[in-house]
């Protein structure tokens, strides 16, 4: 399709290739009319003004200190067919993909941001954002039809924003026709298909026509954000996907009344339903629907609330542990196995236990006892680890239990979330439906999912450990960020790693009268290696991922493995933290369990995002990338009273950026007078937190009145 010239069209908006402003230029026939006055035989008169400044004075005019412009927005363009398209309609563009052709398919879409002519050229090129159908990224999205979601792609080498990278420009040549398109943050229920398309051809009379135009000339909808961000070495392990921001959506679109058919050639489909089958008349489902864009502003609570915590399974409790450190009140956990349960009710003695299977919790459950402010599902990762090559008698069962993340959040209904998982369920190809069904058991429970592989050495862990996890926010919420790394190489501005020797070391000043009560670490009792290694300074070290059995991992002297306490240690919990059964069975509760000293940051981050929002702070379509820059530019002054703000602090941007994979475990010995390590909020004791936990239990029940 050639493009077409727009000599004709008189006020252009040009773009500065210098920088990013816009100006505005009129081009009229009053100068054309005044040069000609001027022109006599042929011969121009210098016209000169005794009042006017010398001419080495006179300041340039743009022409003369500008450089004219390589290329012009314009306001619309006209198509082969007839059509004309403006910035804000939406367009098909020609699938240029080798499908079979016999099927009823089509190529991507594209939302027009600018139209872009080229002046040395005269070739226009379409700006704008990529739409695809949903039906072609099954099972992520459900396959509705005419369902279409912006497809976002970006580079985290890149720090502009991710809709700013997202922008395509796509010659007018791949153009097939002009599409309508609305664009909504509405849930499917409360506006879909048959509301978009009211009217159809009435010439259609099954249901396959009827369909088969609407996905060929019918309104389009798209609701969905989905952002795939690409390393240096182009793969994904971060995304997100999002309904769209209210201030995206251009326009709300409001549920229509019942159409007027006015015209003989066209009928309404909903009239034609009746003897084709195209629509249903079952009742719709009950519909929760939340504006996220309200612009009244919430009062701030006249208290700082403490907000619960709710652990799926929990195991031995590491994600308690770390939201305990985060001063949230852990309400329950929910766990399988009898004894890692056992060891759970005894360090959360304040928490309700729950030994069950989690497909059964939905049975059960009720808002008013187990509805919690902040979720964390810990589903087994075994199955989908890079390191799981043979099947295993539980691989079914394991499969199944991200089938229960959907009914969780729908029984629970939290305001927050958060997933752990093995980084192999987004890495392997082999699981990436099972990825996409999860991602979708979660927006179809009316969230936003963000989604990272994440090395939780940043954040204080001895080990290089790489997890996927998953942030999700209900809708109405503002999505949450990820927190910022905290330590790091030399030469990066963090904080040095925190090394096996630091891990080790309160076990170590503890001394060996309190190792004798510990049947958890008796070093003596370990077998000595066949092969023992070379000894290495523990300080120069990082621990390989901590597995189920303890991993490859060796003791810096090179005699013998880890002992259960010690792989506690490395996976940072407290030297006081209570293990069930044998030897074995607590390196396996301890293996399991999502670190504390890494997981407490996420949580604390999710309950500063949650008092923000409650305190007015940010609204539901921010996007917020660092709360504390975000708050400080706003200005706004963080009351001292409140529970999780105050602890926020300026993070550090680090200078050098660490490689997500890589078998490097040997590390540079830190330096005598080591970097200051970020302090950490005052945390308290088992003993206190404990105290603590029994009194919000007693007021809660009424037992216990606060008295201002």
């Amino acid at each position: 399709m050639a493009p077409q010239s727009h000599r004709d069209i008189e006020d252009y908006v040009v773009c500065n290739p210098s920088d990013d402003e816009i100006e505005v230029q009129h081009f009229g026939r009053d100068d054309e009319n005044e040069d000609d006055e001027r022109r006599i035989n042929d011969r121009e008169y210098l016209f000169i003004d005794d009042d006017e400044e010398s001419p080495g004075s006179r300041a340039k005019s743009p022409l003369q200190e500008d450089v004219f412009p390589e290329s012009v927005e314009v306001p619309s363009y006209r198509l082969e067919n007839g059509s004309i398209i403006r910035p804000g309609d939406t367009v098909e563009l020609i699938d240029r993909t080798e499908r079979n052709p016999d099927l009823t398919l089509s190529g991507d879409f594209l939302r027009i941001t600018a139209i872009v002519e080229d002046l040395k050229t005269h070739e226009s090129k379409l700006n704008g954002y990529r739409l695809r159908r949903c039906s072609y990224l099954r099972p992520l999205f459900d396959g509705k039809l005419n369902e279409l979601f912006m497809l976002i792609e970006a580079s985290e080498d890149d720090h502009r924003p991710t809709m700013v990278q997202g922008l395509q420009s796509i010659p007018l040549t791949e153009v097939l026709k002009k599409r309508n398109c609305e664009f909504t943050d509405k849930c499917y229920d409360a506006y879909d298909v048959r509301m978009a398309n009211r009217w159809a051809p009435a010439g259609l009379k099954t249901s396959m026509e009827i369909k088969d135009w609407i996905f060929r000339h019918g309104t389009l909808i798209c609701r969905y954000v989905h952002t795939v961000v690409f390393d240096h070495n182009s793969v994904s392990y971060s995304g997100e996907v999002r309904k769209l921001y209210r201030r995206e959506t251009g326009h709300t679109i409001k549920t229509p009344s019942p159409p007027i058919c006015t015209s003989s050639q066209y009928s309404s489909t909903s009239s034609q339903s009746s003897s084709t089958g195209f629509h249903s008349r079952k009742r719709r489902p009950s519909i929760e629907q939340i504006d996220g864009a309200s612009s009244k502003r919430r009062s701030p609570p006249a208290k700082a609330a403490r907000y619960t915590f709710g652990d799926a399974f929990c195991g031995i409790g590491g994600a308690s542990e770390g939201a305990g450190q985060a001063d949230l009140f852990v309400k329950w956990g929910l766990e399988k196995d009898a004894l890692a349960m056992h060891g759970y009710a005894a360090n959360f003695p304040s928490a309700e236990s729950l030994r069950m299977d989690a497909h059964d919790f939905s049975a059960i459950a009720k808002r008013c006892e187990h509805g919690v402010d902040i979720l964390h599902m810990s589903c087994p990762c075994c199955y989908w680890s890079e390191a799981h090559t043979n099947e295993g008698k539980n691989d079914q069962e394991n499969m199944d239990t991200l089938l229960t993340v959907g009914p969780f959040l729908r029984a629970v209904k939290p305001r927050y979330a958060t997933l752990e998982q093995a980084p192999g369920l987004l890495k392997l190809k082999k699981h990436r439906l099972w990825f996409r069904k999860l991602v979708n058991e979660i927006i179809s429970m009316k969230y936003n999912v963000r989604w990272r592989v994440t090395d939780q050495s940043e954040y204080g862990l001895p080990q290089r450990r790489r997890r996927l996890v998953f942030l999700c926010a209900k809708q109405g919420l503002p999505l949450p960020a990820f927190p910022k790394p905290l330590y790091g190489p030399k030469d990066s501005g963090l904080p040095y790693w925190v090394t096996v020797g630091d891990a080790l070391d309160a076990l170590e000043r503890r001394g060996a009268r309190a190792d004798m009560h510990d049947e958890y670490h008796q070093p003596a009792e370990e077998r000595i290696l066949a092969r023992p290694r070379e000894p290495v300074d523990p300080r120069t070290i990082l621990a390989k991922c901590i597995t189920t059995s303890g991993g490859a991992n060796i003791h810096p002297s090179g005699l013998r493995k880890y002992t259960p306490r010690e792989i506690a240690q490395l996976q940072g919990f407290p030297l006081d933290y209570m293990f069930t059964g044998s030897r074995g069975e607590a390196t396996k509760q301890a293996g399991n369990a999502w670190a504390p000293v890494a997981n407490t940051k996420y949580f604390l981050l999710l309950a500063q995002f949650l008092e923000a929002w409650d305190m007015g702070y940010i609204e539901a379509d921010d996007d917020v990338e660092d709360l504390y820059n975000y708050i400080e530019d706003k200005g706004i002054r963080v009351p001292s009273t409140t529970r999780y703000l105050k602890k926020l602090s300026k993070p550090i941007v680090s200078r050098k950026k660490h490689p997500l994979w890589g078998s490097t475990y040997q590390v540079d010995r830190a330096p005598r007078q080591r970097a200051p390590r970020i302090a950490p909020p005052a945390l308290p004791s088992r003993e206190q937190r404990q105290v603590r936990d029994a009194a919000e239990i007693a007021r809660q029940r009424g037992e216990l009145i606060d008295v201002d």
